[in-house]
């Protein structure tokens, strides 16, 4: 096999300190580095599987640039993910699932893992190398948490960019012709489709079919269930040769999907939006109840921080895409969802409160609706008209919807809903040894209220109302947001027969509804549930059977 004899130009030596030092004006170029290199194939490998596919994305970490962009491992320059992270991997799942093997299995695996020390044996085994060059794509990173709940604008002005292997869509084609020749076999390349990955394992000593087959089964669950590389709590690094179409839980997202470039329509499905969106919920209910150091550190140890994993592991795959509707925007995305059991009651709750309330990744406080802006033509010297489309809105397959808009029958949903959150917030403070007050002040970012109207459209009297950017600037509530200095202090949901508003801001309406001076009271809201209003008439809620 070849090897390159020449340093890429991205590679270079910096006085006094030498070593791989690319800047972010090098991205291009790396990319056009890395295509058409050698791809090593063992034709003799002890066990080769073949056709899999990326489900979730794939994040192989192996350094990064001035700019927090996080680089993917590579070996002299080529990316892949490396042997040694599915080694690590493997040996992780084994530690895990040890105790369900049958014992004429365990003889096997104990050739091979020192099973005392938790550890590889010595040249008993090897994880070849997968490059990775034709799959990865930039994608990027933008922390919103801080500054969703808390306007902290530091976090805003952050952004970086994760090079990815993109989980293959469920429409396209990932299994394209083959071409061989005498020296190596590599998939043809088709406009529209992935090459599918490939692993090949060798053993130093001949084994038999069956272990052949234990080798490769388990090494096909590890993947499918646990996944390689960064941010597998999240979902991310998981491989099979089908997308799962079956979760505990299943997710109808319409509208405008998370997406790398709304305007370009390239979209994809990122597990750590759905995490970003019930871990947002969460912060929120658990500031009503614990103090705001407390609230955030509780956070972190259920749904994960840079320097702690968290207990939550949570999957999901974009499962089926109707593309039955012309514009792209209505499409009806499918996806699964599927936790760790000890979490699994808390996800239901928030599951439930998130569909209600709001949508998933970018525009989730606003349903998918169309809307008309302006702009000044240049060329014309004159201003134009375009319409556009923002917003999206989710439904659990598992939750029945509302079957009518009677406001009590909500309110009451809702508030048994939040308390029943608010309980396993105290529960799980009292297992993490976080104190809780016996009383709390009001905190920016939490849920202060939520008003109902029984005309599904009336939430655009605020939207495109109070809020529309064409109001003057002086007029144009602080709380409405802009996409510099401060979000918006809202959400809405609109339902079949009514719609919701869920206020995050003290600064929108009082915490109390016997203020007069109510912007919401004025535009026909009515308050079902808020921090001093939470005692309301008890009949059981009605849901719609499917």
């Amino acid at each position: 096999m070849n090897l390159p004899s020449t340093r890429p130009c991205w590679y270079g030596i910096s006085e006094p300190e030498a070593g791989w030092i690319p800047k972010t004006e090098d991205i291009g170029i790396i990319k056009d580095t890395w295509k058409n290199h050698i791809h090593y194939e063992n034709s003799n490998a002890t066990v080769k599987i073949e056709g899999l596919k990326p489900i979730s994305p794939i994040q192989v970490g192996g350094g990064s640039l001035p700019e927090d962009h996080i680089l993917p491992a590579n070996i002299a320059g080529v990316p892949v993910i490396p042997g040694s992270s599915l080694r690590g991997a493997f040996l992780n799942w084994m530690r895990k699932t040890w105790d369900s093997i049958e014992e004429e299995e365990k003889l096997f695996w104990e050739e091979l893992i020192d099973t005392e020390n938790w550890r590889w044996k010595p040249r008993k085994i090897r994880f070849e190398n997968i490059n990775v060059d034709d799959l990865l794509k930039p994608f990027p990173l933008n922390p919103q948490q801080e500054w969703q709940i808390f306007y902290d604008q530091s976090s805003r002005n952050k952004l970086g960019v994760q090079w990815q292997i993109p989980a293959v869509e469920p429409s396209k084609n990932i299994n394209p012709p083959v071409i061989k020749n005498k020296n190596v076999t590599r998939p043809l390349k088709v406009k529209g489709s992935l090459s599918p990955i490939c692993i090949q394992i060798n053993n130093s000593y001949n084994i038999s079919e069956i272990q052949k087959e234990w080798l490769a089964n388990r090494f096909q669950a590890m993947l499918k269930e646990q996944g390689v590389g960064r941010g597998t709590a999240s979902g991310f690094g998981r491989i099979a040769k089908e997308i799962p179409n079956q979760g505990t839980w299943e997710i109808k997202l319409t509208g405008m999907k998370p997406c790398i470039d709304a305007k370009k329509e390239l979209y994809r499905w990122n597990p750590q939006v759905l995490r970003a969106c019930l871990r947002g919920y969460f912060t929120r209910l658990a500031l009503g109840v614990l103090l705001k150091e407390g609230a955030k550190e509780l956070t972190n140890r259920i749904f994960g921080s840079t320097d702690n994993r968290g207990k939550l592991t949570l999957t999901s795959y974009l499962s089926n895409v109707d593309n039955s509707h012309q514009n792209a925007n209505h499409q009806l995305w499918l996806i699964q969802i599927d936790c760790n059991p000890e979490l699994k009651d808390l996800i239901n709750n928030l599951l439930k409160l998130a569909s209600s309330l709001g949508g998933l990744g970018p525009g989730w406080k606003r349903p998918f609706h169309s809307y008309e802006k302006s702009f000044f033509n240049l060329k014309e010297n004159k201003e134009d008209k375009r319409k556009l489309d923002r917003g999206n809105q989710f439904e659990i397959s598992q939750f029945s919807s509302f079957a009518e808009s009677n406001f009590q029958v909500i309110g009451q949903y809702l508030n048994n809903l939040i308390s029943q959150i608010k309980e396993q917030i105290v529960s799980f403070a009292s297992q993490e040894n976080i104190s809780v007050p016996a009383s709390n002040k009001p905190e920016l970012g939490m849920i202060f209220s939520i008003w109902f109207s029984s005309n599904q459209e009336q939430w655009r009297k605020i939207v495109h109302g109070i809020c529309s950017t064409k109001t003057c600037d002086k007029s144009r509530p602080e709380w409405c947001g802009d996409h510099k200095n401060r979000p918006s202090g809202y959400s809405v949901r609109q339902h079949d027969q009514f719609c919701l508003i869920t206020v995050f801001d003290p600064l929108i309406t009082a915490v109390s509804d016997s203020i007069q001076d109510n912007i919401l009271k004025e535009n026909q809201f009515q308050l079902i549930w808020g921090l001093e209003n939470t005692e309301l008439p008890k009949p059981r809620p009605k849901l719609r059977q499917k």
